[in-house]
Parts: structure tokens; C-alpha cells; sequence
């Protein structure tokens, strides 16, 4: 939920391309990029692309702190999340 909180602040996220960050914050809403190695074998991530992400985040604050609050708005929706739990628990 921390990342869904972060956009719904209008904070845009960056993040290695793990689990399912991608997905959580699509396109506009942050910067996430592949993590350079195999964390399943402990491999050391890209630290330089992390940091560019970010770099690149800093430089257009205004664009992304808006496209994070939309993207928030648009697929976080607290009614529509709802029925999406319900759908899923009650089959």
C-alpha cells in the first residue's frame, strides 16, 4: 500500500522492476527501471539507473507529481478497488 499511498500524496515512485512495481505505477507515474542483476542469487542492483531515475524524477517534479496524483485517481479509486476485493473474495 505504500506505493499507492505515495501516488495518492501526488508522490511519484521509482523502483527496480521487482515484484509488481511496475504494474502499480504504469508509465507516468514514477520512473522504474530493470535491477541489473538476479536478486533471486543475491546479484548487486544498478545503482547508476536507480540514480538516473531519479535524477530524471527531480528534473520534471511538476510533470510527474501531477501524472502520480492522476494515476492515483484513475486506477486506485477506493470504491473500485473495493468491488475488485469483493469480486476476488467472494467468488
Amino acid at each position: 500500500n505504500a506505493v499507492i499511498e505515495a501516488l495518492a500524496c501526488g508522490t511519484p515512485v521509482i523502483g527496480f522492476d521487482t515484484g509488481a512495481l511496475r504494474e502499480l505505477v504504469g508509465t507516468s507515474a514514477g520512473r522504474i527501471v530493470p535491477f541489473g542483476g538476479d536478486p533471486w542469487r543475491l546479484e548487486p542492483p544498478d545503482i547508476p539507473a536507480l540514480a538516473q531515475a531519479a535524477a530524471d524524477l527531480l528534473s520534471n517534479w511538476e510533470t510527474f507529481h501531477q501524472q502520480a496524483r492522476a494515476h492515483a485517481e484513475a486506477h486506485f479509486d477506493l470504491a473500485h478497488m473495493t468491488r475488485r476485493y469483493l469480486d476476488f473474495l467472494q467468488p
